[in-house]
């Protein structure tokens, strides 16, 4: 969920070695302002708060003894998207004139959870 941001949000899945190295699998990224598609852009209010769904894609992985499964959220993600100015104004392949550091919150509470839903094949 999102609270007074015009964010992006990345969400990455990577499957950790038992040594700490961590392979990227999969991951996605969804600006705030296209939460409820792509039809219209809806702004967000700063201090009220908005769910965020991602479907980050299927994929079939087997994780051999001692890895683990990472998800992280974020962001930025300049390096590989769009420069989002953070300011509500449009924006595209130029470098904005104009950007403000966005202040995220991802709750994970009992009145405003957050969830992660992934299904698990048991041979």
């Amino acid at each position: 969920m999102c609270q007074g941001c015009r964010a992006n949000y990345i969400v990455r899945v990577t499957d950790v070695y038992p040594d700490g190295q961590s392979i990227l699998l999969m991951d996605n990224v969804r600006r705030a302002r296209f939460r409820d598609g792509f039809e219209q852009e809806k702004l967000l209010e700063p201090g009220k708060v908005y769910p965020v769904s991602f479907d980050v894609g299927y994929t079939s992985m087997i994780f051999n003894a001692g890895h683990r499964i990472r998800v992280t959220i974020g962001s930025t993600g300049d390096d590989w998207y769009e420069v989002n100015p953070q300011t509500g104004g449009t924006f595209g392949p130029e470098l904005p004139k104009e950007m403000v550091v966005a202040k995220n919150t991802v709750y994970h509470e009992k009145e405003r959870p957050s969830q992660i839903v992934v299904p698990v094949y048991k041979p």
